[in-house]
C-alpha cells in the first residue's frame, strides 16, 4: 500500500511533464492557422506601440505597430484588412481620423489607441511606406 501514496504525485508529475513550450518541439500541438481573435482596445495598452519621439522610418514603424494585425507585407490577416491597395493620402487620412477619435470603420476602437501614439511625422512616414 505504500505505492498508492505516490500515485497522485506520479500523475501530477506526468501531467506537468507534458506541459511545456510547444516552440521547443516542432510540430507538437500544431493547430491550423486561424484568424486572430480581435483584441479589445485595452489589450493594446501594453503593446510596444510607437511614441511621438520614436523613429520616422515607415518600415520600422509598420513592423512595430501594424504588422501584427495587418500582416508583414500589409496583405491583411483574417478579418483585419489589407493595406496594400491604399494610397498615401488614404493612409494619412485614416490614421489622422483614428487619432482624432473618429469612427472610420468597424475597427476604429482598435485603431484609435494605436494612432493616438503617432505624431504627424510618423503618420507621414507610414503613409509614404504603405502608399508609395
Amino acid at each position: 500500500m505504500q505505492f498508492m501514496r505516490y500515485v497522485p504525485a506520479l500523475v501530477l508529475m506526468s501531467l506537468l511533464g507534458a506541459c511545456g513550450d510547444d516552440a521547443q518541439q516542432p510540430g507538437a500541438g500544431a493547430v491550423p492557422a486561424a484568424a486572430p481573435a480581435s483584441p479589445g482596445p485595452d489589450a493594446l495598452a501594453g503593446a510596444d506601440m510607437p511614441g511621438p519621439g520614436d523613429s520616422l522610418d515607415g518600415a520600422a514603424l509598420y513592423a512595430r505597430a501594424c504588422a501584427s494585425c495587418h500582416g508583414e507585407t500589409g496583405e491583411g490577416i483574417g478579418d483585419f484588412p489589407g493595406l496594400v491597395a491604399l494610397s498615401r493620402a488614404d493612409v494619412r487620412a485614416r490614421l489622422q481620423a483614428y487619432r482624432a477619435g473618429e469612427t472610420v470603420g468597424p475597427r476604429s476602437a482598435l485603431m484609435a489607441p494605436v494612432a493616438s501614439q503617432l505624431s504627424d511625422a510618423q503618420i507621414e512616414a507610414l503613409a509614404a511606406y504603405l502608399g508609395g
